[in-house]
């Protein structure tokens, strides 16, 4: 499909156009949500005064599926010499922490080593990768894009990073907060047993070796209730704001992060 969009920039290298921008000019194009299609992209370029006549650049053919509405869920596993993984796209990543009410935002406090990270969508795959491009966000869709620089870890310690898909913006900051070592992490609740005998038993999670505080189960859920909680014992406990965890049936990865609460359900097929 082939129509202007204008996307104005000052700088003679490059623009920068949002997952949130491009998604909108798509459906303004006509292109139908959840459908891909393709856009015919290319560059009119001024050089010096107003009166120059602009020149244009041979069109650019790209494939994009518009999203409908709400951004699209997606799982995002840390990758590069920060991490436990290291330079492996296929090597235990982590998971990073999808919020539970937008999409676009996910967080991940702990630990990394030195020189920095960079996040895949996929588990085995170099792209979807996103990295930074300078202060911002940079996505790269297939092995053949540009390859974007690392999220910064100067030194290693404990972090605290946040990522904005739709607006391609992030922050990383040193963690300060409380840092609890439990012997233990287990789940509980009746989506192990489909009734409230569940509550009874608990499915103990394993700990990381590269972060004490980052924990991990493949188990088998029936659909119910669940919580998390330390030590074998009900003093320190951990489920949605308080109240239990509501788990469909399914078998899942669950990962869960003690120094903040958060947790991951990834389908198992």
């Amino acid at each position: 499909m082939s129509a202007p969009v204008d996307i104005t920039t000052s700088t003679t290298t490059h623009a920068t156009i949002t997952v949130a921008e491009l998604n909108a000019k798509a459906l303004a194009l006509g292109l139908t949500a959840d459908t891909e299609g393709t856009i015919d992209i290319r560059i009119k370029s001024t050089v010096g005064t107003t009166l120059s006549e602009p020149k244009l650049s041979t069109p650019i053919t790209i494939a994009v599926t518009p999203y409908r509405g709400e951004f699209p869920k997606v799982n995002l596993f840390l990758v590069g010499p920060g991490t436990a993984a290291g330079w492996s796209v296929d090597n235990n990543n982590m998971p990073i922490f999808r919020d539970p009410k937008e999409n676009a935002k996910q967080y991940y406090t702990g630990y990394f080593n030195a020189d920095g990270f960079k996040l895949i969508e996929q588990i085995g795959f170099w792209a979807p990768m996103y990295g930074t491009n300078g202060a911002a966000v940079q996505y790269r869709a297939t092995e053949s894009d540009a390859d974007p620089g690392v999220f910064p870890t100067a030194a290693a310690g404990y972090y605290s990073f946040e990522i904005n898909l739709e607006e391609l913006t992030y922050k990383i900051t040193p963690y300060t907060g409380p840092m609890t070592t439990y012997a233990t992490i287990g789940l509980t609740g009746s989506v192990l047993t489909g009734d409230d005998t569940g509550w009874d038993t608990e499915v103990p999670l394993v700990k990381s070796d590269f972060d004490g505080h980052i924990w991990k189960a493949t188990q088998t859920l029936k659909a119910g209730k669940m919580k998390f909680k330390a030590n074998n014992s009900w003093d320190v406990s951990w489920g949605d704001n308080g109240g239990d965890i509501f788990v469909e049936a399914g078998k899942y990865e669950i990962w869960f992060n003690d120094l903040d609460g958060r947790y991951m359900f990834i389908t198992i097929p």
